[in-house]
């Protein structure tokens, strides 16, 4: 049996047995993001019909989906995708997809009672994530739908992963990763209340109060709104040289 591992935690990739496999036609690759973002559960045929055909799908897709899915496994072997009542499955473990093995650290790391080892089970987790979530995946409903809830959960992940290490007195060596994040994702008020107590933590009062003036500025220009009450607290302490 052909053993094939796929990571979608960025722009999705196929391997099999040492080599690359690429799925030339777009809907074959809407078609297995489709599956893998619900691996090990049964995908119903309306799910995979708004993700292949956004704007006007067909009045009865199931021949369409039939065929691609012929296809696919052809491609990537059959003992993968099985058929169930309504729809597809595709059977894959943790150590075949990184999407079930970032969720396998993270349980791993919600049951963990030791704070390094939480942090590194959370770092390990982090480390998985390349990029934006098959990020070269052509539908607008899977990234509205799916990839949308799953970069949250990343996010959350990484804050939780710094919130460790800001534990444990990494304040310095923080600050770099912060700094991409914060660019990368500017309103997030959770990555800049991270970055600021970095900051003022590893002796550099000035660099955190002007992180605060920044992310006040963004704020008020990009949507409209004042800090939320953590950074408001976080800036008082600053201010008054609390220790964090």
């Amino acid at each position: 049996m052909r053993r094939v591992q796929f990571a979608v935690l960025g722009p999705m990739t196929i391997v099999a047995e040492g080599r690359p496999i690429r799925l030339e036609t777009p809907k074959l690759r809407v078609l297995l993001a489709s599956l893998l973002v619900r691996a090990n559960k049964t995908t119903s045929f309306s799910y995979l019909g708004r993700r292949l055909w956004v704007d006007q799908p067909p009045c009865n897709p199931r021949p369409a989906i039939h065929t691609y899915v012929t296809r696919l496994r052809r491609i990537i072997g059959g003992n993968q995708i099985h058929t169930c009542p309504g729809g597809y499955l595709i059977e894959v473990g943790p150590d075949q997809l990184d999407l079930l093995h970032f969720e396998q650290l993270v349980r791993e790391a919600d049951t963990s009672t030791e704070l390094c080892q939480r942090a590194k089970l959370l770092r390990s987790a982090t480390n998985l994530w390349r990029d934006e979530p098959f990020a070269d995946i052509d539908s607008s409903v899977l990234h509205n739908e799916d990839v949308t809830p799953l970069v949250e959960r990343c996010l959350l992940t990484e804050e939780r992963r710094i919130d460790a290490d800001l534990e444990l007195g990494r304040h310095a060596e923080l600050v770099p990763d912060l700094r991409v994040l914060v660019a990368r994702y500017p309103l997030r008020e959770k990555l800049w209340t991270q970055l600021a107590t970095a900051l003022f933590r590893s002796g550099r009062r000035a660099d955190a109060l002007a992180t605060y003036r920044e992310v006040d500025h963004i704020l008020a220009t990009e949507v409209g709104i004042n800090p939320g009450p953590e950074l408001r607290d976080l800036h008082q302490a600053m201010l008054t040289n609390d220790a964090l």
